[in-house]
């Protein structure tokens, strides 16, 4: 979509947000300390394995927005990535609204699989609903910054499901090609 915006409607950040980012952000630096003082205890290498592949995943939604802005998102010169002008519904943002927000429930999943201890899970599972809880204001936020074009966008691409988001874009592409 190709809605024009000036860069001053960029996103406030309000005190919600400090605070819910600072207690995530606890979370997971505890996550990876957790991993560091647990390091020696057995752990069962096939699901080390699958944390390998949430830290892939971790890796790709969180760089490929980049990209994704810089191409798409009318980010003026100079500007930080972030500072998109145009709501961005393609690539990555096809699949999912917030795919950095994904990135970092990926790499907390990633860190309770290496780590499979009880104490990770739980800061896992706080970190993620604190995270999850954010999407919803970034939503909100969004929609004051680019209107009815974002709440279209929201009813066609899931928040953080990228399986679903897979399977609504594949049936998006093969009912265009109809």
């Amino acid at each position: 979509m190709d809605t024009d915006r000036s860069p001053e409607m960029d996103m406030e950040i309000t005190k919600k947000d400090i605070v819910l980012t600072s207690i995530y952000g606890f979370c997971i630096v505890s996550q990876v300390i957790a991993l560091v003082i647990f390091r020696d205890t057995p752990k069962n290498p096939y699901i080390v394995i699958c944390g390998f592949v949430f830290l892939l995943l971790f890796f790709m939604f969180g760089g490929l927005p980049y990209y994704e802005f810089k191409k798409m998102g009318g980010v003026p010169e100079g500007k930080s990535y972030m500072s998109t002008t145009r709501l961005v519904d393609t690539g990555i943002y096809s699949v999912v609204r917030h795919p950095q927000w994904l990135s970092w429930v990926m790499f907390s999943i990633a860190l309770i699989l290496f780590t499979q201890h009880w104490l990770s899970l739980v800061l896992g599972i706080t970190a993620t609903v604190l995270v999850y809880i954010q999407t919803y204001d970034m939503d909100r936020s969004l929609i004051k910054k680019f209107g009815e074009n974002y709440i279209r966008y929201m009813k066609r691409v899931p928040k953080m499901n990228f399986i679903l988001g897979i399977m609504l874009l594949y049936r998006r592409k093969k009912y265009e090609h109809k």
